[in-house]
């Protein structure tokens, strides 16, 4: 309803945004002391002459200003003020909108329904009690609000708000680690509508409440708010809905908010609280201002916090001219110098002096500044974007380096499985919930990292499965030495990383190393408005288009000619020489479709896809077998593994996910191997049915790939893809064929461990009477031949049945649960944890950890 009246009031009646939100908000307010019963109806009409509903007090000019001076004489005059005098605001608003303010003031307080421009009266939302106004609903109204009032501002300065959900598990959690809980000095430096500041406020009230062993009068929460709380942000809007959160908060955690005049607040929140960083020079700027970034920024804030919390801007700054080009470059050499300051100060200063924020983009100068308004020790959590340790160029990958070696991490929530989901709605990024404590690490530090699979039907409630069983313990010097560690570890397994590994310590050359520019690289771009260069040489070379879907080569004759003259980056003529190999960048879902094209003739192609040219001692072999690369399994999984964009922000690979990839030094490609590679090449090429499973088998036996590593590369690009078939396959419900064939790898993988006393091991699934109270679990048992199993088929039922109930509560995805020389284990019933990889860690795992459950006998 909010954002309905705001977007009415301010697009069709062009009334002062600001004026709009206070309006607004002061209807809301009053509809929450009502519902509160902080304001008894038989007091109306002392606030208001001749009210005797709600919707009278917003009525009309004069009903409306009676009601504001009680709001502000009552609370303060920091609560959503006006651009002038009430009166005046009253007055021309009334004339703007010929009266219609008031519908939209009193729909607020008379619970009516949006239709259109109007309001209907009859409204089902009855059990909408504004006594408690729910968490993260002003937020949203801010974010509806900004997009209304100024989209291109918004969209500069990362106007989004942060759901309920993710704002509560980052406070929840990062509260935890603070030690002087009921004392503790909380900072949201780009605090928006202030939904962490509230959930910290309830987190602090309720410290001080188990400390003192008795309820927080009036004076102790109004003293916890302005002393301990602290919020930064550069729009004023945001900052009066933070405001009003507050205050409302502050009366909902009051045991005693009668009479209304006893909940007055001492002073307002802006300027001992909440602080507007926007310079007044900066006001009608359109584009990202520093704010709490300035490096005049009082100093008094610098050690003094327990915990900063927040979601920092992410949008990267962009210039859609030359001066705003400049203006973010000057912004980007603040961020830089500002991180170099505090890295030396931090005593890493080795990295400091080369160090350079990478693509324009905020949020991590708002990590780095928080370690000083941190107290030493102090906690930091964030919601930023997971392209900070997913980036794997060059400067993306010094960036996460640098946090590694100048910050303590401590957790990790990966949420690039996520985006595009009812987990954070219209959040088409991969983001993170970063928790990290305020001091350089140890050199032997590890920290916890997990990624919640994309599981439909809970993310569709805005709910994720936290199975802690699966976070990672990563030691930051791993990831300094493979930089592709967290992303194998976001997408696949220990497994996973053990399989990549060998393929890092083949010490092979790198694509790259044999096809640099001008023999390799991303076609043509037009850009017609952009300046132009020559294209002469182009202008009668077949022009590339992919295929029809199923065919795997490309008829040069029937392509159209080039055409043009000039483009804006034409390329060499180099890149578009046969033998050619064009590598779409967007590969699609299907594994049975062409990945690439190895065409004979000269052919330019667009920058939708890469090119790499035979050349020198790269000859057809060469290409050819980089053509059986792209196609196979092993390949896709490397860039599933490796891959910034795939898996992740979005579906498509960079030309640098090809580079990186492991390829034989040419002298020690055989020549049975080249000739092996000619033949699957033209036969993928020509061939109706396609050499698939020759291919893999080239391709595994060529990079030393064992049945054990083959098989995890099965499974991982079964149900890790960022495409509906396999997240719908990894949510599948296990079939009896899938569950039987886990078994029989969980066996094999136990029996050797029970063999040297002579002993069988079993595992057999447990047959549930009533199928229903499990979903989506399935038991099974591991016993051996000396194990004297007494339980009775219902017992195993009453049993499975009440740890179903237990696990269910927890996220975990596997129990455990020791009997008299039998184990009993429970799987989610997901495809995805009934893999034959998924059965060797469960394996592992057992003979790690309960194989003592197990007596030793004597053979």
């Amino acid at each position: 309803m909010l954002s309905h009246s705001s977007k009415i009031l301010i697009d069709t009646y062009g009334l002062n945004p600001l004026d709009v939100l206070s309006l607004l908000g002061r209807a809301l307010f009053f509809r929450f002391l009502c519902d509160r019963k902080i304001i008894q109806p038989n007091e109306l009409a002392a606030i208001c002459p001749h009210a005797t509903v709600p919707g009278d007090c917003f009525s009309n000019v004069i009903n409306s200003v009676a009601t504001c001076y009680w709001l502000d004489e009552t609370f303060n005059g920091d609560l959503l003020p006006f651009s002038s005098s009430r009166m005046e605001v009253f007055e021309l608003a009334d004339a703007q909108t010929d009266g219609k303010l008031f519908h939209h003031l009193r729909a607020i307080l008379e619970k009516w329904k949006p239709a259109g421009k109007h309001f209907q009266r009859q409204i089902d939302w009855g059990d909408l009690d504004f006594a408690h106004i729910p968490i993260g609903v002003l937020s949203q109204v801010y974010e509806s609000f900004s997009r209304v009032w100024d989209a291109q501002r918004a969209e500069n300065t990362s106007v989004y708000y942060t759901p309920k959900n993710i704002a509560h598990y980052l406070v929840d959690d990062a509260f935890e680690g603070v030690s002087k809980k009921k004392d503790a000095q909380i900072l949201d430096p780009s605090c928006g509508a202030g939904i962490f500041l509230v959930l910290a406020f309830r987190k602090l009230v309720a410290a001080r409440w188990e400390d003192d062993g008795k309820r927080p009068d009036t004076r102790t929460i109004q003293s916890i708010l302005y002393k301990q709380l602290c919020g930064f942000d550069v729009s004023e809007s945001a900052l009066r809905l933070a405001a009003l959160s507050l205050y409302i908060t502050a009366i909902e955690l009051n045991g005693s908010p009668r009479p209304p005049k006893s909940l007055k607040f001492p002073k307002p929140l802006q300027g001992a609280v909440l602080y507007n960083l926007r310079r007044p020079d900066e006001r009608d700027a359109k584009g990202f201002v520093l704010g709490s970034l300035r490096t005049d920024l009082a100093e008094e804030f610098n050690g003094r916090f327990d915990l900063v919390i927040g979601n920092p801007p992410w949008s990267r700054l962009k210039g859609e001219n030359e001066d705003a080009k400049k203006e973010n470059k000057s912004h980007n050499d603040s961020f830089s110098a500002l991180t170099r300051r505090i890295l030396v100060d931090r005593g890493v200063s080795d990295i400091a002096g080369t160090y350079r924020n990478p693509d324009n983009n905020p949020d991590l100068p708002f990590l780095w500044k928080s370690t000083q308004w941190a107290k030493p020790d102090g906690i930091i959590a964030m919601a930023l974007p997971s392209r900070i340790f997913l980036k794997q160029t060059p400067s993306g990958t010094r960036a996460f380096n640098t946090i590694l070696r100048g910050l303590e991490i401590t957790g990790i929530l990966n949420g690039s499985n996520l985006s595009d989901t009812e987990v954070w709605p219209d959040m088409n990024q991969p983001f993170m919930l970063f928790f990290g404590r305020n001091r350089v690490p140890a050199a032997n530090h590890h920290f916890h990292f997990v990624t919640p699979h994309f599981e439909k039907r809970l993310n569709d409630k805005g709910r994720i499965r936290i199975d802690f069983q699966s976070a990672q313990p990563v030691a930051t010097s791993a990831v300094i030495k493979d930089s592709w560690l967290l992303k194998t570890l976001s997408v696949g397994t220990t497994l996973d990383v053990e399989v990549f590994r060998k393929l890092d310590e083949l010490d092979w050359p790198r694509v790259e190393s044999y096809w640099q520019p001008p023999f390799s690289g991303e076609g043509y771009n037009l850009s017609p408005k952009q300046k132009q260069d020559n294209a002469g040489f182009m202008t009668d070379l077949p022009n590339f288009i992919s295929p029809k879907e199923g065919r795997f080569s490309v008829d040069v004759s029937s392509l159209f000619k080039f055409g043009f003259t000039t483009a804006h980056r034409p390329r060499e003529p180099e890149l578009y020489s046969p033998p050619l190999l064009i590598v779409p960048q967007s590969p699609g879902a299907s594994f049975a479709s062409a990945r690439s094209y190895l065409l004979r003739e000269a052919t330019v192609f667009s920058k939708s896809y890469y090119g790499f040219v035979a050349h020198g001692a790269l000859d057809f072999s060469c290409i050819s077998l980089l053509h059986l690369i792209t196609h196979s399994e092993l390949f896709r999984y490397h860039v599933l593994m490796t891959s910034s964009r795939m898996g992740a922000e979005r579906r498509t690979f960079l030309k640098e996910n090809l580079e990186k990839f492991p390829f034989p030094a040419i002298e020690v490609f055989s020549k049975s191997q080249r000739q092996q590679a000619i033949e699957l090449s033209k036969q993928l090429e020509t061939a109706p049915n396609k050499p698939w499973r020759e291919i893999n088998k080239f391709i595994f036996n060529l990079y030393g790939l064992d049945k054990y590593d083959r098989q995890v590369v099965k499974d991982t690009l079964a149900i890790a893809p960022p495409y509906k078939n396999a997240r719908d396959q990894a949510n599948s419900a296990p079939a009896k064929k899938d569950r039987d064939a886990f078994y029989a790898e969980l066996q094999c993988m136990l029996a050797p461990s029970f063999a040297v006393t002579n002993e069988s091991v079993s595992v057999d699934e447990i047959a549930i009477t009533r199928p229903d109270i499990l979903s989506p679990w399935h038991f099974f048992s591991i016993s051996t031949s000396s194990t004297c199993v007494n339980l009775t088929q219902a017992a195993q039922n009453k049993l499975v049945y009440k740890i179903a109930e237990e696990a269910n509560k927890t996220g975990c995805s596997r129990v455990i649960i020791h009997g008299h020389e039998i184990l009993l284990v429970g799987i989610v019933g997901q495809y995805r944890y009934w893999t034959l990889s998924r059965a060797r860690l469960c394996a592992l795992d057992i003979l790690r950890h309960h194989l003592d459950m197990f007596p030793l006998r004597k053979c």
